[in-house]
């Protein structure tokens, strides 16, 4: 028992070689991986930042282009109203002005019957 302890022991040092030279290439290609690893992450965000960005951009401009298109409808349809106002008001103070002009007229004929009948009166009472 003691012999084949020793025995174990002489081959202590040849397998520890073995086992730190298999430990040397796990980490190798642990680390090799790890660089694949980091350069295709690093692909694929720079690749998502692009397409993120053209996409940022291009919602950008479709959201400016709807903007400019409601701003110049808006505007057109705001010119269109104030026109139809103006047109409105002079329409109304045409209207109002010719009915000033026939309340004029019918105070007019009111007054002259009215100085007609004082007259007609003043005559009969002298």
């Amino acid at each position: 028992m003691l012999e084949e302890t020793v025995n174990g022991l002489r081959d202590l040092p040849e397998r520890v070689a073995t086992l730190a030279t298999r430990l040397d290439e796990a980490v190798s290609t642990l680390s090799t991986r790890i660089d694949s690893v980091e350069s295709t992450l690093s692909t694929r965000i720079d690749s998502v930042e692009s397409t993120l960005s053209a996409r940022i951009d291009s919602v950008e401009s479709t959201l400016s282009a709807r903007i400019d298109s409601v701003e110049s409808t808006l505007s057109v349809r705001i010119d269109r109203v104030e026109a139809a106002m103006g047109r409105l008001e002079r329409s109304l103070r045409e209207e109002i002005r010719a009915g000033d002009d026939e309340t004029r007229r019918f105070m007019r004929m009111l007054h002259e019957d009215l100085i007609g009948r004082i007259a007609l009166l003043s005559e009969r009472l002298h």
